[in-house]
């Protein structure tokens, strides 16, 4: 009788262990998707058609304008327009770099028409005057969302693995790329901060330079060729790439972003861009 109950015991641990489903994201149209998911986790990452401006404020740290009335602008923008903007720290240029300065924020200067520090470029369109900035970016949400797109990555010991995927929502034509790009927060630059980080036009020991662009991912800043010619509204496409860590960031401060780009000859213009998840917030259950 005893030998009976333990393997009934067995039996049903063993059922109930087959009884198990996994969740996770079931839609086949999502970055995360799994194909092993039986049940659905409502943590599908997918495009939506949504906007959010991109502001990209050219900055160095030997400036003392950008650790001044810059620094004040920049964070309010983030405050005025939270939830729809995408905001990138870029560092310095080949002939006045900053400890800060990387490949990928000397490809932005030198792609657009960088006057001095602080500059402020909007989507692809440079304004002067912080009022300017503001009717640029009312305007540029105003726009229809042709395309869009969604990024999960994580953040392994040596490197992020980061899976993309774009998406059209209206006949388009011409050449289109995706960005990816981390960016640093709390990264301080206050008085005490040594000298290399120590923000000129700032006389605080609590300054931190946030939004730094850190790396981009694929083999050039403004990322890898989406599709090109005549791209159909609903089509999407699938990206993966990897961006090595550096020994000296600090990645629990730490997020990557993307951006859609349409090239034309060698310029690139902004067309929308979009924060990333990380895959450690997509909790999943056996």
């Amino acid at each position: 009788m005893l030998r009976f109950s333990f393997l009934l015991l067995v039996l049903l641990a063993i059922v109930g262990t087959g009884c198990k489903k996994q969740t996770g994201c079931t839609d086949p149209n999502a970055v995360n998707y799994d194909p092993e998911a039986k049940k659905s986790a409502d943590n599908c990452v997918m495009p939506e058609q949504t906007r959010q401006v991109l502001l990209v404020k050219f900055t160095a740290i030997w400036c003392p304008p950008c650790g001044g009335w810059g620094a004040d602008a920049f964070k309010q923008f983030q405050a005025d327009y939270a939830g729809d903007i995408i905001t990138i720290a870029s560092h310095g240029s080949n002939s006045q770099p900053d400890v800060l300065t990387n490949d990928a924020s000397l490809a932005f200067f030198n792609n657009f028409p960088v006057t001095g520090f602080p500059n402020f470029l909007v989507g692809t369109s440079f304004e002067g005057a912080t009022s300017n900035i503001s009717q640029a970016m009312d305007a540029m949400l105003a726009l229809p969302v042709t395309a869009n797109g969604a990024l999960v990555y994580e953040k392994g010991e040596e490197a992020y693995t980061i899976e993309a995927k774009v998406q059209f929502f209206d006949d388009v034509q011409g050449d289109y790329y995706l960005g990816v790009y981390v960016l640093e927060n709390s990264i301080p630059g206050g008085d005490d901060a040594g000298a290399a980080y120590d923000q000129k036009g700032d006389n605080s020991t609590s300054y931190t330079h946030n939004y730094v662009l850190r790396a981009h991912g694929f083999a050039q800043a403004f990322g890898a060729a989406v599709a090109n010619g005549s791209i159909g509204a609903n089509e999407s496409f699938d990206l993966s790439t990897s961006i090595a860590i550096d020994n000296g960031w600090e990645v629990e401060n730490q997020t990557v972003v993307g951006v859609l780009w349409k090239k034309s000859g060698s310029e690139y213009a902004y067309v929308n861009a979009f924060s990333g998840v990380d895959a450690s917030t997509l909790v999943t259950e056996e």
